[in-house]
């Protein structure tokens, strides 16, 4: 395991090697001012890590957590109206081509037929 901190005057480093299956907690400075690695192994390994959190940053974290919430729901509200309006667009699209089909068919088929002569006929 690695520790090391960097003060503003001195960099302070320490190796500590672990042997397998061990378990280490860091509390005082150790936790609070160093910085702690554990260089890579090419076998499997299994890490937990536990942290205490003051009040405070419980706090924070559960204010981060409700803005990403209501973040995520006025995202998904504006994709919702996007797709309702698209959908809206649709079927106006649609309602404008079959007016605009009828129309044509019903011009078609006075084109197609010869124009019929209205008159008075004696019998």
């Amino acid at each position: 395991m690695n520790l090391r901190r960097a003060a503003e005057t001195e960099t302070e480093e320490y190796s500590i090697a672990l042997p397998k299956q061990s378990i280490i907690r860091l509390t005082g400075p150790a936790a609070d001012f160093y910085l702690h690695s554990i260089p890579p192994v090419t076998s499997k390994r299994i890490s937990f890590t536990l942290r205490r959190m003051s009040s405070r940053t419980r706090l924070d974290l559960a204010a981060k957590k409700a803005a990403k919430v209501k973040c995520r729901a006025a995202r998904l509200e504006r994709r919702a109206l996007r797709r309702a309006k698209k959908k809206d667009k649709k079927k106006i699209q649609q309602k404008k081509r079959l007016a605009t089909a009828k129309d044509n068919r019903s011009v078609e088929f006075i084109d197609t037929y010869p124009k019929l002569k209205l008159g008075v006929t004696k019998p």
